[in-house]
């Protein structure tokens, strides 16, 4: 992976971490084992194949399209471009991903799949990349090099009515936390408080299929 190195950072977790998106990736290669090297994964465009899961994952979030820039044997140079909407609401992350398995999209043979969906949590976490922050990801496999959260699939019970907990793992240091959600249509239009109405609170999101 490209990145500089941060030999000072050894655990992950007693990091202080700020909230500023920075385009600089860290890694300590050095003392930190990488948790989702590029070895693990064959690469076909904008799919990768993980070999220690037998999951296939969209190397670029939904929102995004994939660029090898002219040179498919070479994932350095692999770009996420966006367009249109990059992060959404829980509610829409669904409906994104609901929406490519209605024409399909082909995975890592190149056949057309129909069968896509969001992952949950602990199969977001099998590519968080523990070695390195901002973000925590292999930037070689999955190439969008801002950090970022991404959503998964995953509810915990909910506090009050249909109000729940989703949660998402945090690229930029490797954290998993939770994000408020409505799952009930109605509650999810007629809230005005409700995160998910504030565009600071969407992430972006993966489709995974497979497993």
């Amino acid at each position: 992976m490209h990145a500089h190195t941060l030999k000072g950072l050894v655990v992950l977790s007693f990091i202080v971490y700020h909230s500023v998106v920075s385009a600089d990736q860290y890694c300590n290669t050095e003392s930190v084992v990488e948790t989702a090297p590029t070895a693990r994964f064959s690469i076909n465009g904008a799919i990768a194949l993980d070999h220690a899961t037998g999951f296939e994952w969209t190397r670029c979030p939904l929102g995004h399209v994939f660029d090898d820039n002219g040179t498919p044997d070479n994932v350095t140079d692999d770009e996420c471009t966006p367009q249109g909407a990059t992060r959404t609401t829980w509610q829409s992350a669904n409906s994104r991903v609901s929406s490519i398995n209605t024409t399909g999209l082909a995975g890592y043979d190149g056949t057309v799949v129909y069968d896509w969906r969001m992952p949950n949590i602990k199969e977001l976490a099998t590519v968080v990349e523990r070695a390195c922050i901002y973000p925590a990801r292999n930037l070689e496999v999955f190439p969008l090099t801002v950090a970022y959260e991404s959503w998964s699939s995953t509810l915990t019970a909910p506090y009050t009515g249909n109000y729940y907990d989703s949660a998402y793992a945090v690229f930029r240091d490797g954290r998993v936390v939770g994000s408020e959600v409505y799952t009930d249509p109605l509650d999810y239009e007629l809230s005005g408080t409700n995160n998910d109405t504030e565009p600071s609170k969407w992430k972006r999101v993966y489709a995974i299929r497979g497993g």
